[in-house]
């Protein structure tokens, strides 16, 4: 691989780590612009530190609520 080939993939992992962490893009988007497999584009994230799954305690709460609610209607 030439230099400048991995220079490239090295500036579009960049980039899509950068939106992805500004919520710009999707994983799965975010991936494909870094040119790498979903999986692949999350080792990357957990090798540079970006969290994969980065939730705002409003969200949190939003997302626990629902796990309740399917919790009761699944015990009834």
């Amino acid at each position: 691989m030439t230099y400048l080939k991995m220079w490239f993939n090295r500036v579009r992992c960049s980039l899509a780590s950068y939106f992805y962490r500004k919520r710009t893009l999707s994983l799965g988007r975010a991936a494909h612009l870094a040119g790498l497999s979903r999986w692949d584009f999350i080792e990357y994230l957990s090798d540079n530190q970006v969290p994969v799954l980065d939730f705002t305690p409003e969200e949190l709460e939003v997302e626990f609520a629902a796990i309740d609610r399917l919790a009761e209607e699944l015990n009834r």
